[in-house]
């Protein structure tokens, strides 16, 4: 029987502009943003599994992300892990992160920002994506028993959701 690793790649939800009382930090999500993350969130519900691990970027819009997807679908809010590189914009970091993700985990949901999405996901797709949407789902399926292995192939199956309004 053939071992697999399922990735989510989500990109927060649309936040409130940012300006010079608010740090980009602690912008938080917009109301559009909120019932978009959560669209999105119930149709993920409905056609996957939950991710054994959600690992969000500290941001303020990221975490509430994390929230929405995790209430949705049935996640534990306890087992967020809340992880600074991933608010944090270096081309290769992401890859890092998913090499590193302990193997008895077969499913996991990264919560983070542009241009770290879009550069992961074009890492392992052969459709480029331009400009990867807040409340933006892809979803991608590896024949990997290891973590380490999936940043050397490309998906087995993939399927991307950018919430169109």
């Amino acid at each position: 029987m053939n071992a697999y690793k399922h990735l989510y790649l989500v990109r927060h939800g649309e936040a409130v502009s940012s300006n010079r009382l608010v740090k980009d930090y602690d912008r938080a999500l917009a109301p559009k943003g909120i019932s978009n993350n959560y669209k999105v969130a119930k149709q993920i519900a409905v056609n996957f599994n939950v991710p054994q691990l959600i690992v969000t970027s500290p941001a303020a819009r990221a975490i509430h992300t994390a929230l929405i997807f995790a209430r949705t679908l049935g996640y534990q809010f306890e087992d967020i892990r809340i992880l600074k590189d991933l608010y944090e914009y270096m081309d290769e970091m992401q890859l890092g992160i998913i090499k590193n993700i302990d193997n008895c985990i077969e499913s996991a949901m990264l919560v983070g920002h542009n241009p770290s999405m879009e550069y992961t996901s074009n890492f392992f797709l052969d459709k480029k994506i331009e400009n990867f949407p807040t409340s933006g789902v892809v979803y991608m399926e590896f024949e990997a028993d290891s973590w380490d292995k999936v940043v050397k192939l490309k998906p087995v199956a993939q399927f991307v959701n950018f919430f169109q309004e």
